[in-house]
């Protein structure tokens, strides 16, 4: 395998899996508020997935020799990077010091892809992106309904049997599909 293709693999790596983390919490099948006592949790092993999502960024950019332009665009955002600061920071004065270094884990890794795919693609190529994740979100909630009905429901009050998809409320993505179909 070449160097770039080794390169395009893991960059495409990253961005299904970064979609997917920074969406997880949104999902049907996700917690809003994932248990952090546990090390086996799915909040930890989400940590543990951003911790190799940042390690194949840190890979693509080292062979593509694009790593000093996206620090120095780092240090032109330096209110972003403040914070970011005061988001790692404020696990010193947390109450529960485990939710917030998840928390923190995920404000920072999402913040650091987003910035990679702000500065990789240009204005079409993120709508492109961003049109076929919301594609396969569209899909796999038909296909949650069809297949596992019960899966695609609301089952509590006040909209007790009301279709939910994979997105949690039919609302959620109401406007995805004109969206996704003017961005093509």
């Amino acid at each position: 395998m070449t160097g770039k293709r080794a390169r395009k693999l893991v960059e495409i790596f990253i961005l299904i899996l970064a979609l997917y983390l920074a969406n997880q919490r949104a999902l049907v099948w996700g917690n809003l508020f994932p248990d952090t006592t546990n090390w086996y949790s799915s909040a930890w092993i989400g940590s543990a997935l951003w911790v190799v999502v940042l390690a194949g960024l840190l890979w693509v950019l080292a062979q593509t020799a694009s790593l000093r332009s996206y620090v120095q665009q780092w240090r032109a955002n330096f209110l972003l990077v403040v914070f970011l600061y005061l988001a790692l920071l404020s696990i010193v004065w947390s109450i529960y010091p485990a939710v917030s270094i998840y928390r923190a884990i995920c404000v920072l890794g999402a913040s650091l892809v987003g910035a990679y795919i702000g500065l990789r693609y240009p204005l079409e190529g993120l709508l492109r992106i961003l049109f076929w994740f919301g594609v396969v979100l569209v899909i796999l909630s038909f296909e949650l309904a069809l297949l596992v009905p019960v899966g695609g429901r609301m089952l509590w009050e006040p909209y007790n049997g009301a279709g939910e998809g994979s997105t949690g409320t039919a609302t959620t993505w109401a406007a995805s599909p004109p969206c996704s179909a003017r961005c093509s």
